[in-house]
């Protein structure tokens, strides 16, 4: 599913326009009646009032189109109208007239605040996605006013006062929707951490946009669905064997850190890989055979860390760093491991750490080659801007001059190729736990060693993880989930992908 700028939503409605023959207000009155039938899902009895606030463009229209829709199912319906700009859209005023001016009230700054508390809900429909400029000082002391209500927020399409291509600033007032209904397509702001919170539970609403125009405009950001992860994954041939589906060698484990390579090496044989094999300190020996008896295991020289490389050229992926700490002999040991690798390399935990140490290592790792750093792990790398636009342009950025896949692990885990960028649907807060890193480097090393090509492997990678933890969660909650339960439940999210 493509993710789109204000511009290029706007040449998609065009284009519908044109192709469906139908007329801007035809196309205004379609999706304001599928997100009328959205917002119904969610009320209840114990409604009073409906607080609509609309503007006088076309987000306002949408609006007051839901307004008219709601008033003749039966709610009480109030509408505030904002004219902040010189002339309403032609579509606008046609649904004032409709709406009637019994239902409105033309703000201006002698408008008192409507009373509201916990059995009001306010729709936002104030500023849409064109916004490029701060919200009116009238409208910021009214924003202002619903935030601090007890009212439910809805939000049409985005919060007024947020922007779909930049963060806004400190002191800019933005709406903190409960819920957004959005149009067709996800949002940029409601994928980052600091601003997917102005947005709520997001819904997105079908409203019909040309398919045709939607698969022919050019984006380079992707949101992950199961339709996404349904065309990367392979069907197996009836009569192939475990040497068909590859031989992963996972690097891993250091003294009392035994269990992040037996995560690792168990989620590597769920995803579908032929054989893996464990090059684990001589300690973990046991603890392996014993956990893993799937996976053969090559014991260091060492009792107590990894070391440096045997013969790594049976191996069709080799993924390392999960609890290998970072010690001096350590980052040696990792160091032989980059150098001797031609094939692809997952880089996970202490491995990113000890590229830190070394960075000259990352112009030696193998061409498409994937990390996965959380964002303290990718913060040594790089140092990251506090602007999440500005922070994607780094990903982006830093993953095309080392000619990697980076694999940002966030609640919307951005993937990127240094071109395209992905943001991940599935996965809940319950997988915050410890393990659950690893159990995604396995999963993914898995797919590599498959002969997915690096950027399918983390996209499916890290999708089929995601919903394997949505998965754990309906049998375990999230406060006791842990990181097993997410193995537990891969074999379950790949046959939901087969759907």
């Amino acid at each position: 599913m493509k993710i789109l700028n204000a511009i290029q939503l706007g040449q998609v409605d065009q284009q519908t326009l044109q192709e469906q023959q139908i007329s801007s207000w035809q196309l205004m009155e379609r999706a304001s009646i599928q997100a009328t039938q959205h917002i119904l899902e969610h009320m209840n009895k114990s409604v009073h009032q409906l607080i609509v606030l609309a503007g006088n463009r076309n987000n306002g229209g949408d609006g007051l189109s839901i307004a008219y829709h709601l008033a003749n199912s039966g709610f009480p319906v109030k509408v505030y109208l904002f004219n902040y700009a010189k002339y309403p859209s032609e579509e606008n005023a046609k649904n004032q007239k409709r709406l009637g001016q019994k239902r409105l009230v033309q703000v201006d700054e002698n408008t008192p605040f409507p009373k509201l508390h916990e059995h009001h809900i306010v729709i936002d429909a104030i500023f849409g996605v064109g916004l490029s400029r701060r919200l009116p000082k009238l409208v910021e002391k009214w924003v202002e006013h619903i935030n601090a209500s007890q009212a439910r927020i809805f939000s049409i399409d985005v919060p007024s006062g947020l922007y779909v291509d930049r963060f806004p600033n400190p002191d800019e007032k933005v709406i903190q929707a409960d819920r957004t209904f959005t149009f067709q397509l996800p949002k940029l702001p409601f994928l980052f951490a600091s601003t997917a919170s102005y947005a709520g539970d997001i819904e997105i609403v079908d409203i019909g946009l040309s398919k045709n125009a939607l698969d022919r405009i050019e984006a380079n950001d992707h949101f992950l669905t199961r339709t996404s992860a349904k065309k990367i994954l392979k069907k197996r041939d009836r009569f192939s064997h475990k040497g068909n589906y590859g031989h992963a060698l996972l690097v891993g484990g250091s003294y009392g850190m035994s269990g992040s390579i037996c995560l690792a090496a168990r989620a590597c044989m769920r995803s579908g890989v032929g054989k893996t094999t464990c090059k684990v300190p001589r300690s973990t020996l046991d603890i392996i055979q014993q956990n893993v008896p799937e996976a053969m295991v090559i014991p260091s020289e060492k009792t107590k860390y990894i070391d440096e490389t045997q013969d790594i050229s049976p191996y069709d992926v080799i993924g390392i760093g999960v609890g290998i700490s970072t010690k001096k002999n350590v980052l040696s040991a990792f160091s032989d491991h980059v150098r001797n690798a031609d094939q692809p390399m997952v880089i996970d935990a202490d491995g990113i750490n000890c590229l830190a140490k070394d960075n000259q290592l990352l112009y030696q790792l193998p061409k498409h080659s994937i990390l996965t750093p959380h964002p303290g792990e990718m913060n040594r790398l790089v140092p990251l801007s506090s602007d999440v636009f500005e922070r994607k342009q780094q990903l982006v950025d830093f993953a095309r001059e080392y000619e990697l896949i980076l694999v940002y692990k966030d609640a919307h885990t951005l993937i990127t190729d240094g071109r395209m960028t992905y943001f991940n649907s599935t996965g809940n807060p319950g997988m915050a736990s410890a393990g659950s890193g690893d159990v995604l480097t396995g999963v993914i090393s898995g797919l590599l060693a498959q002969a997915y090509t690096a950027v399918d492997a983390a996209r499916l990678g890290v999708y089929v993880h995601g919903l394997a933890g949505d998965l754990a969660k309906r049998e375990k909650g999230e406060m006791a989930m842990i990181s097993s339960d997410i193995i537990e439940h891969l074999g379950a999210a790949f046959l939901k992908i087969r759907e």
